[in-house]
């Protein structure tokens, strides 16, 4: 025999109208004619009756408080033991487990194309007027299976940056509003949450592209624009692809000074910073060492050439965006000191020394891959950073997940597809933007998974589009069965206090739906019956007795 869900469910809906009365009733009628009768007191009145004033609505609290155990005794036991007889008739069920039947119920459900009346969540995040970070916060109302979660709870969340350390790894607190019980007569209220998420960068341990800075190339002779851990499918390397250069400049030491010292100074747009005096005939360490002591320089190298002490200082800074030159206070005695560039650094990075640049021909379909490990039934959030150096007419890129690199799209468990576009000619020529989406993979896991980025309709003719810093990180989720989030730094980097507000609704539609989560607890068991929406559910979303 198989489930008669019609039966069920009315059932069920005459139970949750019981329900509704009670819960109007504690809500509405009996506060409003106890309050009537406090008013009645009046008011100066003696000691004595405002402590009896005081002591009815204490009593009224109080009995407020017994609404859990009223729904449960009358409501949720109950039906509770009526499911799991149920599918115990139906030789589905050995246990007399709550859990147990409902996963029963929501199987047949599933085949035989049952649902009831769907609710659906929202939130676009805001970000506070006087935030110095330009990092942003990705969030997801649906699941790793990429089904919604429905039962998400309508309140703001208010996150603010506690910890912001100069690598980009900020801590953002989070705080939910006040929770109250399911059964409670005052149901719904907020999360409680309390959780803490750390912002993302390429840098991040938890980022599944190693490379996603694009600092290295496979092979800096053989492969210089073939990004370390990429595979390069569509490109004509150097030319519609290229990996920005890394800025060199020079420090030369010339007319043979005989005695003194020199030093040097480095810019970061902000700040001047200075090296300790270098003696006129400072050698390639001593260089090496008062660089990178300053702020931002540590990983700069140094190759010293020529003859002691005429001395050319070749450095390369590694890591650095885009530099300023460096100057220098020549306190030599007869020597003289030059500055000079000898490979620019490219002016459209985000962070760290280079991008990847995708220079358009007008036709090709530039494309590259990254492969990656992922856990089945997952949510990653993809971010990535993109800049123009001309706003182009026209292109458009897809960022996806694909089982091969031929390009199939891997589909989540709803059977969406893992992609999403960029907009190439709303893209800034002046800052980097950040362009993000989420994917889910899917139960069953393809033996091979790509992240794949590429240029689905051609970019116009003679223009650059540089990408920086791209991540792809699980997301985690606030609550148990609440939102998921991912957060970002961006270009410039998050500071303390800077706010983030999560504004979350809840539409809650579906009156059977929202009563099955209160009685059996859905959202904290991770349970979801099956739902559909604009009045195409099978089941009437009726309380009625």
């Amino acid at each position: 025999m198989a489930i008669n869900f019609t039966t069920f469910w009315t059932l069920f809906g005459r139970f949750a109208f019981s329900g509704d009365t009670i819960m109007a009733a504690i809500l509405t009628t009996v506060t409003g004619e106890v309050e009537d009768a406090v008013q009645a007191i009046g008011g100066s009145n003696s000691i004595e009756l405002e402590r009896t004033r005081a002591g009815i609505r204490e009593s009224l609290e109080s009995f407020q408080e017994t609404c859990p155990s009223l729904l449960s005794g009358t409501f949720a036991i109950p039906v509770g033991e009526h499911l799991i007889q149920m599918i115990k008739a139906d030789n589905q069920l050995a246990s007399d487990s709550l859990n147990d039947a409902l996963r029963e119920l929501i199987k047949q459900m599933i085949t035989a194309t049952e649902s009831l009346d769907a609710s659906t969540p929202a939130c676009t995040p805001t970000y506070g007027g006087s935030n110095v970070g330009s990092g942003t916060i990705l969030i997801s109302t649906k699941r790793g299976d990429g089904q919604v979660n429905e039962h998400i709870l309508a309140e703001d969340i208010e996150g603010t940056v506690t910890d912001a350390p100069t690598d980009g790894l900020a801590s953002l607190g989070l705080s939910g509003e006040a929770s109250t019980g399911l059964l409670s007569h005052d149901w719904p209220k907020g999360s409680g949450a309390s959780s803490t998420l750390t912002s993302h960068t390429s840098a991040s341990g938890d980022n599944l592209v190693t490379n996603g800075s694009f600092e290295t190339a496979a092979d800096a002779t053989a492969a210089p624009h073939v990004p370390e851990g990429w595979l390069v499918q569509v490109a004509t390397l150097g030319t519609t692809l290229k990996i920005t250069s890394i800025e060199v400049q020079t420090v030369i030491m010339s007319s043979a000074p005989s005695a003194g010292h020199y030093i040097l100074h480095w810019s970061d747009g902000t700040n001047t910073q200075s090296t300790a005096p270098l003696d006129y005939n400072a050698s390639q360490s001593d260089v090496a060492a008062a660089l990178s002591a300053l702020t931002d320089l540590e990983s700069v190298t140094v190759v010293t050439t020529g003859t002691t002490p005429d001395f050319t200082h070749t450095i390369t800074f590694t890591g650095v965006t885009n530099p300023a030159q460096l100057t220098s206070t020549d306190n030599t005695t007869g020597g003289s000191i030059a500055h000079a560039t000898s490979t620019a650094g490219s002016a459209h990075v985000m962070d760290g020394a280079r991008s990847l640049e995708f220079d358009s021909d007008g036709a090709e379909l530039t494309t590259i891959l990254f492969p990656l490990i992922l856990e089945k039934a997952s949510q990653y959030a993809i971010s990535t950073w993109w800049k123009a150096d001309v706003v182009p007419a026209a292109g458009v890129i897809t960022v996806d997940l694909v089982s091969s690199t031929t390009g199939t799209v891997i589909n989540d468990d709803e059977a969406v597809a893992n992609s999403f576009t960029i907009d190439a000619t709303a893209l800034s020529n002046s800052a980097f933007t950040h362009q993000a989406g989420v994917v889910r993979s899917p139960s069953t896991l393809p033996d091979t998974v790509f992240l794949r980025i590429r240029i689905s309709t051609a970019v116009s003719t003679g223009t650059s589009l540089f990408l920086d810093e791209v991540c792809v990180v699980e997301m985690d989720q606030i609550y148990t069965g609440g939102l998921s989030a991912a957060l970002f730094t961006g270009p410039v980097r998050w500071e303390l206090d800077d706010l983030i507000t999560l504004p979350v609704t809840n539409d809650r539609t579906g009156a059977l739906n929202e009563w099955a989560n209160r009685v059996f607890e859905l959202r904290s068991n991770n349970l979801l019956i099956p739902t559909d929406t604009g009045g195409s559910e099978t089941q009437p979303d009726s309380l009625s007795n």
